[in-house]
């Protein structure tokens, strides 16, 4: 069996790093109708229907780069116990460095804590995959288990007749017997 060539990210914004001025830069986008229904369907959800950002681009000492900004969503997705669909509403935060591998600090150390440094990506090209990050970050802000306000599941199995609780092998004689 073959594997499958690797599919493109839904956002392909990428900057390159020879565009960066010393003052940086200062960047908004919004995500078109084909790049919206990629997002829905790599995401595997019922639709995102808008998706925005706002973010500036900074060059850092050391072929360093850093993009600080905030990104909104709005997201369609199916309630988990009625399938109905929700509208979720997302607005987030986030800062992303780069560097090249050489320069990052691969150092360990007992105390450090991964939630003590900020999120960093190593450079493996001339361009920095904005696109691929923020996907990445709103798959993460997502709400894995979205719920219907109100909504609550209750099962009742068909096969007991009583709310007293069987003794379990009285249900199999009974399945022995119906079978």
């Amino acid at each position: 069996m073959t594997n499958p060539a690797p599919s493109l990210p839904p956002l392909t914004w990428t900057h390159a790093i020879h565009d960066v001025s010393a003052r940086g830069l200062d960047i908004k986008r919004v995500a078109t109708g084909p790049e919206l229904k990629a997002l829905g369907e790599a995401l595997d959800i019922l639709g995102v229907n808008r998706f925005e950002t706002a973010y500036r681009v900074t060059s850092q000492s050391g072929h360093r780069f850093r993009i600080s900004g905030t990104f909104k969503a709005e997201v369609s997705q199916a309630c988990v116990v009625t399938l109905e669909p929700l509208i979720g509403q997302i607005d987030e935060e986030f800062s992303v460095g780069f560097c090249p591998p050489e320069k990052y600090d691969t150092a360990t150390d007992e105390e450090k804590s991964v939630l003590d440094e900020p999120d960093v990506e190593i450079l493996t090209s001339e361009t920095l995959e904005i696109g691929r990050i923020l996907y990445e970050l709103l798959a993460a802000a997502i709400d894995p288990y979205p719920r219907k306000d109100g909504a609550e599941f209750s099962y009742r199995d068909p096969l007991l007749n009583s709310d007293a609780v069987p003794n379990p092998f009285a249900v199999l004689a009974k399945l022995k017997k119906d079978g």
